[in-house]
């Protein structure tokens, strides 16, 4: 008798094995039939790196910051000045507020030469801008 219960037992446990593949088989295909029938979504172009946007803000900004330090390199060479980092400092903490006006002024954003020179020459007469401001009492 414990031979058959054990025939039983194993052929259960087959049946079982059989239904419960059956019924997994059958939930993943009819789960991934709609996946098989729809359209492709388009695969998205790669933009190269000259055309991302923040690439090229970063770029615009960091050669505004260039255009200050050759700023601070003009005073030193022709008025005999040491390099004065304390300036370049403050002209870095005041660079958000000129990129914001260079931002706003460039009409298509893109690395280009009017862009790059607008951006070079914008940081280096950062001062002048903050010069004729009086200051208020």
């Amino acid at each position: 008798m414990k031979l058959i219960d054990k025939m039983q037992t194993k052929k259960w446990k087959i049946r079982f094995l059989i239904i419960y593949a059956g019924i997994v088989i059958s939930v993943v295909v009819s789960l991934s039939f709609p996946l098989v029938l729809r359209e492709p979504t388009p695969v998205p172009e790669r933009v190269p790196l000259h055309e991302q946007y923040w690439f090229v803000v970063g770029t615009l900004f960091i050669l505004m910051l260039i255009g200050m330090l050759a700023r601070e390199a003009y005073n030193k060479l022709t008025k005999s000045m040491s390099f004065n980092w304390t300036s370049f400092f403050i002209a870095s903490i005041v660079s958000p507020i000129i990129f914001g006006a260079v931002y706003g002024s460039i009409s298509a954003l893109e690395i280009n030469v009017p862009s790059v020179i607008f951006c070079f020459q914008n940081g280096f007469f950062w001062n002048s801008i903050f010069e004729r401001l009086e200051p208020t009492t």
